[in-house]
């Protein structure tokens, strides 16, 4: 007498890719944008976080964008579950260029995604670890500025000889120079 059965193992692989992008304005909803966006300091901008399940395991998301404040409430940062092979958008968050950036808040600021594998039913699969994914995006503030030098010849002398004052008696003619200088 002889029996068979068959038996199988199913290995899954969960993965998550995110990417971070900058847009001027703000937007109720998101579209590829750019890595680093440079403009003056209060311009409006919004960062969008699309994240695509790159595994074979269904993934609920979160993201986190620690240096620019999203989310700003927890619940934001829910970007629902989404079998391999989707993508989607998470909320937009928007915000201005500030005055300064450090390195982390600048083109270097990564946002996390995070996916938790579940079953199909979206519960927890306890077997099996989080995957996270980071990217970084960022702005640039365009910080506009000038400085201007008056100086004063003799007339028809080169301006390079100017001084900032002449004295000499009325009716002497004299030009003025100015050198300006873009220092933004």
């Amino acid at each position: 007498v002889t029996d068979s059965d068959d038996a199988s193992v199913s290995v899954r692989n969960p993965a998550i890719v995110v990417q971070k992008t900058v847009h001027k304005g703000e937007l109720s909803s998101c579209s590829s944008g750019v890595e680093l966006y440079e403009n003056v300091a209060g311009t409006e901008v919004t960062y969008c976080y699309e994240v695509f399940n790159s595994g074979d395991t269904r993934l609920c998301i979160t993201v986190s964008d620690d240096e620019v404040g999203f989310p700003a409430e927890a619940s934001d940062s829910d970007c629902g579950c989404m079998g391999p092979g989707d993508s989607a958008f998470c909320a937009p968050f928007y915000t201005t260029i500030p005055e300064t950036v450090t390195p982390s808040s600048g083109s270097e600021n990564e946002v996390t995604a995070t996916g938790n594998p579940v079953y199909s039913d979206d519960s927890d699969i306890p077997a099996l670890e989080d995957v996270t994914d980071t990217d970084p995006a960022g702005v640039k503030p365009i910080i506009p500025s000038i400085s201007v030098e008056k100086t004063v010849v003799y007339d028809g002398e080169n301006c390079n000889k100017g001084v900032e004052m002449i004295t000499d008696l009325p009716g002497t003619a004299v030009e003025y120079c100015y050198e300006v200088t873009n220092t933004g």
